[in-house]
Parts: structure tokens; C-alpha cells; sequence
């Protein structure tokens, strides 16, 4: 596989004071996820900026990540795939159009990465194989979630008239577009 080439933004150094028990947050958070500390600063920087979902948006529930798990494992495989069909066509088509104005397969992107990792929902990569850009979420929620991922990405590419070849494990879906 071929990772994607895209040009990276210029950056530049700045100097900010922040306390201590934020600093320490931001370097376990960097530890957790196997990343720089420059990299989660710059992350929570960037959505400061430019998200369109604030991270205390009271229009949103936050829950532990036990409890979405547990919520999982009571619903059958399609109520899954009905809520991944529904967070992709009454949520992200809403935030794509509010945002961007329009919906892009960059856009698509864009947002399946805020899903994936604002939203702690799992693990964005992508890559290139055979001129096909491959998007893969990786997660810990089983399969169910695997299968809402699936779902979520299959609605949101259709909007653009695709249709992604997608497969699932436990831990992943993986989209071709």
C-alpha cells in the first residue's frame, strides 16, 4: 500500500504557557495513543479553530466508552447498521453542508476521521492501493460497531454516488472508494 503524498501545512513555533495539569493530560493522552505531544497540541488546537462540534456542545451527549459498549451489545446487528445509516444521514450530511456547504468525498473524509477520533468512535488511516483510497477505521467495540461504522460510511458515500466496497473484523472497517 501507498500512503497518501498530500503536501503537509506549513507550520511555525509559538510559545503558550498552560498548567501543569493540563500538560501532564496532554502527555498522557500522547503516550495512550502512541503520538508527540506536539501532535495531541496541535490536534486540540486545530479543532479549537476549525470543528464545526464543539467539545461541550450541549446539543450532544457525552457517555464513558463502557456504556456505548454495553449499548452495543443490546441491539442486533441491523438496529447497528440503522445507526450508522442515521448518525450519516441526519447528523454528518447536516454538519458537511453546514461547514463546507457542500458534500465532497474530501469532505466524507474530513468527517469520517472527526467521527473516528473527535468523537473517540475509533482510529482513522488511510492509504492508496491500485489508485483506490482505502479509509480504515480501527476500534475496541466489537463487531456490532464494525458493522454502524460499515453502514455510516456506506451512507455517506452515497451521497456522492458511490459505492465503496467495504469489509469488516471485530476491530475494523475498512472502505475502498
Amino acid at each position: 500500500m501507498q500512503m497518501n503524498s498530500g503536501q503537509p501545512e506549513r507550520t511555525t513555533t509559538g510559545t503558550f504557557r498552560i498548567s501543569e495539569k493540563v500538560y501532564g493530560a496532554m502527555q498522557k493522552e500522547a503516550e495512550e495513543r502512541r503520538v508527540s505531544l506536539n501532535s495531541v497540541v496541535n490536534q486540540v488546537l486545530y479543532e479549537h479553530a476549525f470543528e464545526p462540534i464543539p467539545v461541550m456542545n450541549p446539543a450532544f451527549v457525552a457517555m464513558p466508552r463502557s456504556l456505548y459498549s454495553d449499548i452495543l451489545s443490546l441491539i442486533s446487528d441491523e438496529d447497528a447498521r440503522q445507526l450508522g445509516r442515521s448518525c450519516a444521514q441526519r447528523v454528518a450530511k447536516s454538519f458537511m453542508l453546514a461547514r463546507h456547504g457542500t458534500i465532497t468525498v474530501e469532505t466524507i473524509a474530513e468527517t469520517m476521521r472527526s467521527y473516528a477520533e473527535r468523537a473517540g468512535y475509533g482510529r482513522y488511516t488511510e492509504a492508496w492501493e491500485d489508485g483506490r483510497r482505502i479509509i480504515t477505521i480501527m476500534h475496541e467495540f466489537g463487531p456490532k460497531h464494525s458493522e454502524s461504522t460499515a453502514a455510516y460510511a456506506e451512507a455517506l458515500f452515497q451521497l456522492v454516488g458511490l459505492r465503496p466496497t467495504i469489509t469488516t473484523t471485530d476491530e475494523a472497517a475498512v472502505i475502498k472508494i
